[in-house]
């Protein structure tokens, strides 16, 4: 540790991997921890993290180019907010540090069922019988015209490579 910073980075690691995701820390363990993680502990870059954790935690209007942190009621930070902070501020994931996986939660009105996955594909399911039997009509509609092409397609794709095959006059 240099003679100029005051908090020990690795030492502080070492204390909030053994504690987990909800260890608290203070906001220059924090900027410490981050400057070091980003392999540059100088005090300029500590001292432009805390900045940037001062005004995340800092209430302020909508527009908002740092992402908002949220502070605990002695002040302190959670590892857990921290590093999901970090990573969308900096846009690099910190797995050093520990932390829970975030659900992300959609707000939508939505009569029928819905499926959501992780590959953001979305499937609605006719919530009555009526439209069940109206979806399934339409796709059987789909299917055959998708028949028809491709049959159509096979057809033309036949008659090309019999033509090629045919000797020249």
């Amino acid at each position: 540790m240099a003679r100029t910073q005051k908090v020990d980075p690795d030492a502080v690691l070492n204390r909030i991997s053994r504690i987990g995701p909800s260890a608290s820390i203070t906001r220059g363990e924090a900027a410490a921890v981050l400057a070091w993680l980003m392999h540059d502990p100088s005090y300029l870059l500590r001292k432009l993290i805390g900045n940037q954790i001062d005004r995340a935690v800092s209430p302020r209007g909508p527009k908002r180019r740092i992402p908002t942190l949220a502070r605990q009621s002695d002040g302190r930070l959670l590892c857990d907010d921290l590093a999901h902070w970090a990573a969308e501020q900096y846009k690099r994931p910190f797995s050093e540090l520990p932390q829970l996986p975030r659900a992300h939660r959609v707000i939508c009105s939505i009569s029928d069922s819905a499926v959501a996955s992780d590959s953001f594909e979305f499937e609605a399911y006719p919530a009555t019988l009526e439209r069940c039997h109206a979806e399934m009509k339409q796709m059987y509609k789909e299917i055959r015209s998708l028949k028809r092409e491709l049959a159509g397609k096979e057809l033309e794709f036949k008659q090309r490579r019999l033509a090629s095959l045919q000797p020249k006059k």
